[in-house]
């Protein structure tokens, strides 16, 4: 499982390079978990192919020219730029990274097109809150579990909007260009681990159980009905 697990974060990163810290998930689970030394062991091992297969590739993508960047962008001096004023530039990037969470309303279309609807988005936001946060549990995560989800989520976040600024926006900029909210569907998952508070299934009967069950299966369903309905009449 554990080289599985390993295999599908080089297979992730090859879409998106922040995504490669979800290798870490595993250095979060109790060491008492694993039935085996060599199995943890194994963990950080692959943490260390891991990354080092992210920097080559990321050595090996860098190297291919983009043929639409925009005019003005030059990562070694946007670099620089970052580097000349620390102080000041943590917090452009910290009001960016604050107003960027708006970008979960872009779940429904593609980039900044027009053919999306933001209250659909907001309904679709709110049932997913609901969910992480009340779903029942099957086994309940150690404070450290969740921490750590919770680290590795805001790591992908902020390295997508820093990777961002420095390949995507011109030097100089205080606004990061290009960051959608598609690109963080890859850490959605984690939310409920982090967030879940909801009974275990011991406390349900098995009505309850199915109830549950049949509300995060069916209305998911309709959300991908609407998102398809508002491309097709669009288009």
């Amino acid at each position: 499982e554990i080289v599985c697990y390993i295999g599908l974060c080089m297979l992730i990163t090859l879409t998106k390079f922040p995504f490669v810290l979800l290798v870490l998930l595993p250095a979060f689970i109790p060491f008492r978990k694993f039935d085996k030394i060599t199995t943890y062991q194994c963990v950080f091992l692959g943490i260390i192919l891991t990354a080092g297969f992210s920097l080559a590739w990321m050595k090996f993508y860098t190297a291919i020219p983009h043929p639409f960047v925009p005019e003005g962008v030059n990562m070694i001096e946007q670099v620089l730029f970052l580097l000349g004023d620390p102080l000041a530039n943590m917090q452009m990037m910290g009001l960016n990274l604050f107003e960027g969470l708006i970008n979960y309303l872009m779940l429904f279309n593609f980039g900044w097109l027009s053919y999306g609807s933001n209250g659909l988005a907001l309904l679709y936001l709110f049932f997913y809150g609901s969910i992480s946060v009340f779903y029942p549990k099957q086994f309940k995560q150690n404070v450290v579990t969740r921490i750590g989800a919770l680290v590795v989520a805001a790591g992908i976040y902020v390295g997508i909007a820093l990777s961002m600024y420095l390949t995507w926006t011109p030097v100089g900029s205080d606004v990061i260009n290009g960051v959608q909210g598609r690109y963080f569907i890859g850490f959605l998952p984690l939310i409920p681990l982090i967030l879940n508070i909801g009974p275990s299934f011991q406390q349900l009967d098995q009505l309850q159980i199915k109830q549950y069950q049949n509300i995060v299966t069916l209305v998911p369903v309709f959300f991908l009905i609407m998102s398809f309905t508002l491309t097709l009449k669009q288009y």
